[in-house]
């Protein structure tokens, strides 16, 4: 886990380095989807969210090339019954990101690589219910149309956290420039 925090606190500092023009901070919503992927003895099982999944977020774009993002990510319920048994996770935790960026025109393409601390708590029929948290990274990429000072983003993002089945995270929405 040191080694997974060292890692992205290095890539984001390194990502920090390029063009330092047209910097400023902005905020942001998306909703959407998410998921996650669990492993059942010889199989997967692929758990999709049965409510909204969002996340709210603010960042600080360091030149045309390169932002830096935190938020708060709410991957929502994600439910199966099996053999008779109801299963369900509900995720959520605090993302951290650097964005690496290709502007063309009023089209911007990115990359992103961070690390997330998330929470889950799982409840397994009315018998049992566990809760767990940790440190994993992050990683995904999106597309962004900039109107002026309002830009409109769709991304997918996915998190290295096998513990809680390696969530992802399908998303669109708006963020505002100051």
């Amino acid at each position: 886990m040191l080694r997974r925090l060292c890692l992205t606190i290095g890539l984001m500092l390194v990502a920090s380095g390029p063009v330092l023009a047209e910097t400023g901070p902005y905020i942001g919503f998306h909703g959407g989807a998410s998921g996650v992927d669990v492993s059942v003895d010889e199989g997967r099982l692929r758990l999709e969210s049965s409510e909204f999944a969002w996340k709210a977020f603010g960042g600080f774009g360091i030149g045309r090339f390169v932002a830096l993002e935190t938020g708060y990510v709410n991957f929502g319920s994600a439910s199966e019954r099996i053999a008779g048994v109801d299963l369900e996770q509900k995720l959520w935790g605090w993302d951290t990101a650097a964005l690496l960026k290709l502007n063309l025109g009023p089209v911007d393409f990115y990359g992103r690589l961070g690390g997330i601390y998330w929470k889950a708590s799982v409840d397994i029929g009315n018998e049992l219910a566990v809760s767990t948290d940790g440190f994993d990274v992050n990683y995904g990429g999106g597309i962004g149309v900039i109107l002026g000072k309002v830009s409109l983003r769709g991304e997918m993002v996915w998190y290295d956290a096998s513990d809680v089945g390696n969530p992802w995270l399908a998303s669109a929405g708006i963020t505002l420039g100051f």
